[in-house]
């Protein structure tokens, strides 16, 4: 005998999914979120027991969580979360980006010996850097998209060439500019309403560099979900071939991405060159290999047309918080490096399993 059949749901009604799938459906949404709130409960507790065994664990007296450690990670992670922005619009059209690290350090000579020369004002010297790096950021994307060279050879040639392009400039020695660099230039890593008397633990106030990062994130978050350039470059990653037969300039949008990578190394620039109040050409850098580890992180595939800013955001936190705990907790210069490799291959890790 057969068992009666069940009746159908009424048209328009689902069967809602049980409380586990649901459960599992958010640890997957927010797998990113919970990644760095994981990391930021191992940074506090080793600096408790490394540095502050005796005070609480979760208080300012712990070195980790003190306001000014805590705003220093957002200066300090600026740079780097400002390559990333520009990196998640390349990944995200299955492209990469091996050269905004050394256009950011190609454009940050430049204005160092404008500055240091002191024939140009501060409004020229950053539309320099930022002309520099959309100009290098185009010399990429056109050898991608017209060339169709693979993005990783063209941008690792672009790489060398742009630190080769600072080096030659500099003339392979540093450009100090020091007392002579302007104020409202100098401003670009300054600290508003910074208190007095703060203590070395205080708050130091709202750094500008922090702000200059989140603005540029927001800004490309409203570029990529409200407009149509951006449903365009989740397109152009998830399936290029269609997005072509639609009468979308594919290549246009492809080469644009680089422009906007480029221009944001230009940006960060101008952050580089005021912190050090100099400019130098170094090869090694490896700001470009924090960036895009940052990205991906951050749940976006590297295979394109998967990622957010959001994401981003809070791949460039996992990162700054890794170094700063590495850094507060005196690990071997060695083997930090080691250590960072693990955790961000962890991080990785762990993302990439919800595609599976």
């Amino acid at each position: 005998m057969q068992p009666p059949l069940k009746e159908p749901a009424p048209l328009g009604e689902q069967p809602r999914p049980r409380m586990g799938a649901r459960a599992i459906t958010a640890i997957n949404q927010y797998r990113s979120v919970l990644v760095l709130v994981a990391m930021f409960l191992v940074a506090a507790w080793l600096s408790h027991h490394k540095l502050a065994p005796r005070a609480p664990i979760f208080s300012s007296e712990n070195p980790f969580l003190s306001p000014r450690n805590l705003v220093q990670i957002i200066s300090q992670n600026a740079m780097i979360g400002i390559l990333a922005v520009g990196s998640t619009f390349v990944i995200l059209t299955a492209g990469i980006d091996l050269s905004v690290g050394s256009v950011m350090l190609c454009a940050g000579v430049v204005a160092a010996g404008l500055l240091k020369a002191g024939h140009a004002g501060v409004g020229l010297v950053i539309l320099a850097c930022l002309g520099i790096g959309a100009g290098l950021g185009l010399l990429n994307g056109l050898m991608v998209a017209r060339l169709r060279l693979p993005p990783f050879i063209a941008t690792l040639a672009m790489m060398v060439g742009a630190i080769s392009i600072g080096q030659l400039y500099s003339g392979g020695s540093p450009i100090i500019v020091g007392n002579r660099m302007p104020a409202s230039f100098q401003a670009f890593d300054a600290f508003l309403f910074k208190p007095q008397g703060g203590g070395s633990g205080g708050f130091p106030g709202i750094p500008v560099s922090g702000l200059i990062f989140f603005a540029v994130a927001i800004t490309a978050h409203i570029v990529l979900k409200r407009t149509r350039y951006g449903r365009y470059v989740y397109a152009l990653g998830g399936g290029p071939e269609a997005l072509r037969l639609s009468g979308v300039n594919t290549r246009f949008i492809e080469a644009s991405v680089y422009v906007i990578a480029g221009l944001l190394a230009g940006v960060a620039a101008l952050i580089y060159t005021a912190r050090l109040q100099s400019g130098q050409a170094l090869y090694g850098s490896n700001l470009e290999l924090d960036a895009i580890a940052a990205v991906v992180i951050g749940g976006a595939s590297l295979f394109g047309g998967i990622g957010t800013i959001g994401g981003t955001i809070v791949g460039v936190l996992f990162v700054g918080i890794l170094i700063n705990v590495m850094q507060l907790t005196n690990v071997d210069p060695y083997v930090q490096g080691g250590l960072r490799a693990l955790a961000i291959i962890l991080g990785v890790l762990i993302q990439t399993r919800r595609k599976d």
